[in-house]
């Protein structure tokens, strides 16, 4: 739909008669500063109780109906953060003939809410919320607009307060977040240095106050943690010092209690750079050191950044990882003693230990793939001899190990071999050592772990064909 549109105008006319107060018009300006409401602030900025509020959402959408969707109703309830009392409010998304109506009355630009994930949703509530706040205090609040400086660059802050000073202030509301965003973070630090360093940075006050959308407790620790982290990070960047503070406060509280002083109360905690990084006797003079990092970029930097990422894979990564799989040595066991003695290698053909090894690997589509892939990656085009046979015997065994969780180390060595073979052929498998805390459920005992193992290792190249990998050229 379009304001130009006919339909536009009638429905307005529709409105204007359900509505004669034009309660309709003042309910969709709350949409304006982030194209999103929830009943708690329909109810604040109408003066409105929940009953009466129930009754004009319900009239809006009757007199709506035939047209597309004025406002729509986020179709799930949002999760309060943790310690936040209370049932959810509902709550509305902007749509297409709401903003048609509003760029006809005035509002020209405004389009339907395109937000889509409850993160989202929830930092455009929270927006709303401090807005509603600096203006219920009076103040003049601009809200998600970009503000130009240095020619071709802008800042764009949640909030931009004008005092009574006549000085502005900055507003940034944040939720919780994690270590592998700080590249994202830090560039957006930088990038507010950038600006209160210049002349327009100028006309504010030299910090950013942060309002945390968390509770205070472990989760809101962290996120300042790592906030504190990304500014030390940008004042090791700098080498003239930082142009600006950053302070941060529960939003909750703030919201309870607002603070526009331009002097920050004690209630905002303040998030502590590192000193002024510059070195002393530096004039400037003579060729540095060939520096091969990027510019702007510090091994420092990337050091922090790599602890980082480790940090977030072990908190969300590793608890998922399978661990190592003790059942692989029951399989191999199995497979083994199907056909075996306490004779590694018999004169007497495995068949019943072929046919489980087999049947293992049909119920391992994805092991047995990767197997025949290595087994004749580069088939055609190798010159074989005893080196290269060896390392391809050890890929494959490596493979099998990973596969089920393992690798070869101080507590279980598993080699391909050619001197020293006892057994058929010229290659082989040994297995020299397995130092694990197998418990009492298993039912091999001794080195009869260590011969399975090594067979069934030995079987893959030796009967690779019955296998379906196919036989390998170097065999």
């Amino acid at each position: 739909m379009r304001t130009s549109d006919p339909d536009i105008q009638r429905l307005q006319q529709d409105l204007e008669t359900a509505f004669p107060d034009q309660i309709w018009l003042k309910l969709l300006e709350l949409f304006l500063p982030s194209g999103v409401a929830n009943t708690a602030h329909m109810g604040a900025g109408l003066g409105m109780n929940r009953d009466k509020l129930s009754r004009s959402l319900n009239k809006l959408d009757v007199t709506g109906s035939g047209f597309p969707p004025i406002i729509r109703l986020l179709d799930h309830p949002l999760k309060r953060p943790a310690g936040s009392p209370g049932k959810p409010p509902h709550v509305y998304l902007l749509d297409s003939s709401g903003a048609d109506l509003l760029n006809a009355n005035g509002h020209p630009g405004t389009r339907a809410c395109a937000l889509k994930t409850d993160r989202e949703i929830n930092h455009a509530l929270s927006m709303l919320s401090v807005h509603m706040a600096a203006r219920e205090a009076g103040l003049e609040v601009v809200t998600d607009a970009l503000v130009p400086f240095g020619g071709q660059r802008s800042i764009r802050p949640d909030h931009r307060i004008s005092l009574p000073d006549g000085r502005f202030v900055l507003y940034e509301i944040e939720q919780d977040t994690k270590r592998a965003l700080i590249p994202r973070m830090l560039e957006s630090l930088a990038n507010k240095q950038a600006f209160f360093k210049s002349e327009a940075g100028q006309a504010y006050i030299p910090e950013v106050r942060m309002l945390v959308n968390l509770p205070r407790g472990t989760k809101l620790n962290q996120t300042l943690n790592v906030w504190q982290e990304c500014f030390r990070l940008l004042a090791e960047q700098q080498k003239t010092g930082l142009a600006f503070r950053l302070l941060a406060m529960p939003l909750g509280e703030f919201l309870k209690q607002t603070d526009w002083d331009s002097e920050a109360s004690d209630r905002w905690q303040e998030l502590n750079a590192l000193a002024d990084t510059e070195e002393p006797g530096n004039d400037g003079q003579g060729v540095g050191p060939i520096n091969p990092y990027e510019q702007n970029r510090s091994a420092a930097i990337d050091n922090v950044l790599l602890k980082a990422l480790l940090q977030e894979y072990n908190d969300h990564v590793v608890p998922h990882l399978p661990p190592a799989d003790f059942g692989m040595f029951d399989v191999v066991y199995t497979i083994y003693s199907a056909s075996n003695s306490d004779h590694s290698y018999s004169t007497v053909l495995p068949h019943e230990s072929v046919y489980l090894l087999k049947r293992y690997l049909e119920m391992h589509p994805l092991l047995t793939e990767r197997l025949r892939k290595i087994l004749h990656q580069g088939k055609g085009h190798i010159r074989w001899n005893y080196i290269t046979i060896v390392h391809r015997m050890q890929m494959i065994i490596n493979y099998f190990l990973a596969y089920h969780g393992w690798q070869c180390g101080n507590s279980l060595k598993v080699k391909a071999v050619s001197e020293g073979w006892s057994g058929p052929g010229n290659f082989g498998v040994t297995v020299e050592k397995i130092e694990l805390d197998f418990n009492d459920q298993h039912e091999f005992r001794g080195y009869v772990i260590h011969r399975a193992l090594a067979w069934v290792l030995w079987a893959l190249f030796e009967y690779a064909e019955e296998l379906g990998l196919g036989r390998p050229e170097f065999w």
